[in-house]
């Protein structure tokens, strides 16, 4: 059910236009239009296996190179140590890159306990709490302090009402809500007659005519475009995945070229193969991971100095590859 610019219809045309009443909808309407709207729900992102994203890490060719050179290390070379400090230097790379792909795929997730809640509504003009995943376009609802939103609302009685909009618009100071007429044009943050989805209320009672349900109000529309973010390698990235490809193919054409050549030339296959051995575990930089991390964690102790907060470190690579234009 879609409503142009509800915050700029009256209360009475909200309501003729819903084909609802201050005495709410029936129990056989409401569960008819759950049917037809859905529930008030966000839709269904097909999650990702936890261990597909952690395989999913060893899909680098630095990765392979690292493996290759512990398992040359451990076989042929019998470097304990050096096998260890390998094996770690992977572990940390694929520990890392496997928090933030695991952390951006329940961004959805996080999004959903907005108006995952219980809602009070009038329906056969007696009122009852429900599930809010029930809630449906036409229903009235009554909203108070220390609740959150369950559906985008059309607000037609307020007292001395305020709502807590940070997640929607960013801003951190409280909006008193009123019940009257707004601008057609008007910002989401200046529907002052709307209460939003997932908001907090923070002060006061209200009631109002739920207009928008689920991926249709403001949040859902938020999600839906989470959703369908596609991940996008940072220059870094293509940088370190350019170079390890590179070293990848140098290391297999000078190790075979050195393994062809020594036996050509009457070489032991044993002792070619330590050689080729030990010029693999050479060419590798095992602490390149390691060292990018260090470099990041300088570049965002740097910011720091300078009164900035960097929560993740690509944020940092992301600032040093920005550019200002005058």
């Amino acid at each position: 059910m879609q409503i142009k610019e509800p915050w700029a219809l009256s209360a009475d045309d909200i309501f003729a236009q819903l084909n609802t009443v201050e005495s709410g909808l029936t129990e056989e309407e409401a569960k008819i239009r759950i049917g037809k709207y859905g529930r008030n729900a966000f839709a269904s992102k097909d999650k990702t296996n936890p261990l597909f994203l952690f395989l999913k890490q060893f899909l680098s060719p630095l990765i392979f190179l690292l493996l290759a050179a512990a398992v040359l290390t451990s076989i042929f070379l019998h470097e304990g140590p050096d096998t260890a400090v390998i094996l770690f230097a992977v572990l940390l790379n694929v520990a890392l890159g496997f928090y933030h792909e695991y952390s951006a795929e329940n961004t959805l997730e996080k999004l959903k306990t907005y108006i995952k809640d219980r809602a009070r509504v009038i329906r056969d003009g007696l009122e009852q709490e429900i599930d809010s995943e029930l809630v449906v376009p036409g229903d009235i609802i009554k909203l108070a302090y220390g609740s959150r939103v369950p559906a985008d609302t059309r607000i037609v009685s307020v007292n001395s009402f305020r709502v807590d909009e940070a997640v929607l618009t960013g801003e951190s100071m409280s909006v008193e809500k009123i019940e009257g007429i707004v601008n057609v044009s008007a910002l989401v943050a200046e529907r002052k007659n709307i209460a939003h989805a997932g908001t907090l209320i923070v002060q006061g009672y209200a009631i109002g005519v739920v207009y928008a349900t689920g991926n249709s109000t403001e949040i859902g529309c938020i999600a839906g475009i989470v959703s369908k973010t596609t991940k996008t390698k940072t220059p870094l990235q293509k940088g370190v995945g350019y170079l390890a490809w590179l070293i990848f193919a140098a290391v297999i054409v000078l190790v075979s070229g050195i393994l062809v050549l020594g036996l050509s030339r009457g070489g032991s296959f044993v002792e070619m193969m330590l050689l080729s051995a030990a010029v693999a575990v050479g060419a590798v930089p095992e602490s390149l991971p390691i060292a990018l991390t260090v470099i990041l964690a300088i570049g965002a102790s740097r910011i720091a100095e300078k009164k900035g907060v960097v929560r993740k470190l690509n944020a940092a690579e992301t600032l040093g590859s920005t550019t200002l234009s005058i």
